[in-house]
């Protein structure tokens, strides 16, 4: 937005400054001679006169300004207009002037006191208490630097721009821990190299640990008593069964099977060990992985507008949706509004103005840096500016 505004800026001034090279240049007698004025010498000779000799020149200053003021006959001043200049062209008093004097109702009706016109008009002074980026004592060129634009309005229509990108898919990511399926998949690949590392480790921790097997023989080679009873003799049979299985619980075995009963017993006591070394591996891994955080990776297929504001709202940080096309043109999602310097609706810019100052009395005034003699095209400059 800023760089259009900016271009536009760039573009128009740029125009705006080449006119006012040209001009300067070509030095144009100006149809309201403001630049120089014709003298007649007494004689039949016409004398050419700058008309600001006393300040600069037109030709080597095009720059240079006049106040404009109410002039009575031989040049008296009756009234000075605060904030208006004249120029050596028009161009140049109107970018200099200020509208000092056309936000003061005072001063208005001081300068209508002196423009004696047919036409009746209704003046209403500018509003100073407006919001504005300008105030009474800017410059013209400083409005007009600006485009006559006292505040740009711009508009993006979401709706267009998502219907012009059409995302295909929008990605997400997002840190949460583990859930079951991805536990249960993680065991599953880690189990069977856990199984062989212990099957490995295990049985040679068997072998080189003799104190511990000859603990656990004592523990297991002591005899126990056993009270019979008719009521618990079934369960009491199936407990034996079942310490008989783990007992004899051999997943070490030796192929051929070997009868050497020291052999059998490492075996046994490595099964035992190695079964409570996956019980506690697992047990360390289901917890390990169900209290770490991840990264989640999460993908919808062609969102609609919902959705995206949904995953939006949910994952500002990490959303991605990319575009299907690579450019958008503004134009689709873009409203640009604008409001102009109220100058630009007042009452100094319509015809009426015009015409009341065109149809004004001039009969006394003969200075051209009367506004009753060159404030047309000042206020036909301004109006211009406003309408381009």
């Amino acid at each position: 937005m800023n760089q259009f505004i900016s271009s536009t800026n760039n573009t128009f001034l740029s125009l705006l400054q080449t006119l006012r090279d040209t001009t300067q240049a070509n030095t144009p007698m100006s149809a309201v001679q403001s630049a120089y004025i014709f003298f007649s010498d007494g004689t039949d000779g016409i004398v050419l006169q700058s008309l600001v000799e006393y300040q600069c020149s037109c030709t080597s200053t095009p720059q240079c300004t006049l106040p404009l003021q109410m002039y009575h006959y031989y040049f008296p001043i009756q009234f000075s207009i605060p904030g208006l200049r004249l120029g050596c062209f028009v161009i140049e008093g109107v970018l200099q002037s200020t509208l000092e004097c056309f936000y003061n109702q005072t001063c208005l009706n001081s300068l209508q006191s002196y423009i004696i016109s047919p036409i009746s008009i209704n003046v209403i002074p500018l509003n100073s208490s407006l919001s504005s980026q300008f105030n009474e004592t800017s410059t013209i060129q400083e409005v007009v630097n600006e485009l006559m634009v006292d505040k740009w309005n711009l508009s993006s229509i979401y709706e267009n721009y998502y219907k012009e990108c059409q995302p295909i898919k929008c990605s997400y990511s997002y840190v949460d821990r583990n859930n079951i399926v991805i536990i249960i998949t993680t065991l599953i690949g880690l189990i069977g190299g856990l199984v062989k590392v212990l099957r490995f480790m295990i049985p040679k921790l068997v072998k080189f640990i003799p104190r511990l097997m000859k603990k656990i023989r004592k523990y297991f080679s002591s005899s126990r008593s056993e009270t019979e009873n008719n009521v618990i003799e079934p369960t009491i049979g199936k407990w034996h069964k079942i310490k008989n299985f783990l007992q004899n619980l051999n997943l070490f075995s030796s192929i051929p099977p070997s009868t050497n009963e020291y052999d059998l017993r490492n075996q046994r006591i490595s099964t035992r060990l190695f079964i409570i070394a996956l019980v506690f591996s697992t047990a360390i891994l289901i917890g390990y992985n169900s209290l770490i955080h991840v990264t989640m990776i999460g993908n919808i297929n062609s969102p609609d507008l919902a959705q995206y504001l949904d995953l939006y709202s949910q994952y500002p940080q990490t959303l991605t949706c990319p575009c299907t096309d690579i450019t958008i043109k503004y134009e689709e999602f873009l409203e640009i509004d604008y409001t102009l310097h109220q100058l630009c609706s007042s009452t100094f810019v319509t015809d009426d103005w015009l015409d009341y100052l065109d149809e004004a009395d001039t009969d006394d005034v003969s200075y051209i840096a009367d506004i009753r003699v060159s404030g047309i095209s000042m206020f036909q400059a301004l109006k211009t500016f406003c309408e381009s």
